[in-house]
């Protein structure tokens, strides 16, 4: 899970007329723990895995209009948001974190897969 800080102004145009506003919020983003082989092991989740299920703000411009200032709090705002995090993670705008493996040598090399086993007895991942 990764909680954004989001702060600044922007320019919401709501049939057709441009509105500049301010507003402070936080994001709470999910990301299912899908991981790319080789000598480090980067997240890399499917735009589909990544969930922004929270979005709490409130606009801090005096006379922001209401419709506006409902539109930036409301959940069309945070599935907007949603959207822009998967494209920025899809076309690597934004990097995920990632580990070093480099210490299993050259099984990190060669890896084609990376995967959670269901059990201790079972193995899905491929060399």
């Amino acid at each position: 899970m990764l909680t954004l800080d989001v702060r600044g102004p922007l320019t919401v145009t709501m049939n057709g007329t441009p509105t500049p506003a301010e507003l402070a919020g936080e994001l709470e983003i999910t990301l299912a723990p899908v991981f790319g082989p080789g000598e480090n092991l980067r997240l890399e989740p499917a735009p589909g895995d990544i969930v922004v299920r929270r979005w709490t703000a409130s606009v801090t411009s005096p006379g922001t209009p209401p419709e506006v200032a409902d539109h930036l709090v409301g959940d069309a705002f945070r599935l907007r948001l949603q959207d822009a995090v998967r494209f920025a993670v899809a076309v690597r705008l934004v990097n995920l974190p990632s580990d070093d493996v480099s210490f299993f040598g050259p099984l990190a090399r060669i890896a084609t897969s990376v995967c959670r086993p269901r059990s201790a007895a079972a193995s899905c991942c491929s060399v």
